[in-house]
């Protein structure tokens, strides 16, 4: 008989009208707020309001950043490197799904 393994997979699950604060986001990614701050500065990371006391993120910003920190720490790719890919990931993800649309129409 073959041996059957399990894989246990974890995660957290993300409600996407969820707002997070700065801290919530540095909690939850295991990153330094100042290391978010200059995410912030570098283009990769963008709060969706930003009060006097407090900058706030939707789930979309937690992505990115997680993506940034796996650039980094996998590839060694600077901040501005890691901006740049997850533009151009971005873009190519509305391209993709462009793409889904026309192909729907053309093949009806």
């Amino acid at each position: 008989m073959a041996k059957q393994t399990t894989e246990i997979l974890t995660g957290i699950i993300v409600d996407e009208t969820t707002v997070y604060s700065l801290q919530e986001v540095s909690y939850t990614c295991g990153v330094d707020v100042e290391i978010i701050k200059e995410m912030i500065e570098h283009g990769l990371l963008e709060p969706i309001k930003i009060t006097a006391n407090e900058q706030q993120f939707d789930p979309r910003a937690l992505r990115r950043l997680k993506i940034a920190l796996r650039l980094q720490r996998d590839l060694d790719v600077n901040l501005s490197g890691a901006a740049l890919a997850l533009d151009l990931l971005a873009e190519l993800q509305e391209l993709r799904a462009r793409l889904n649309i026309l192909e729907r129409q053309f093949l009806k």
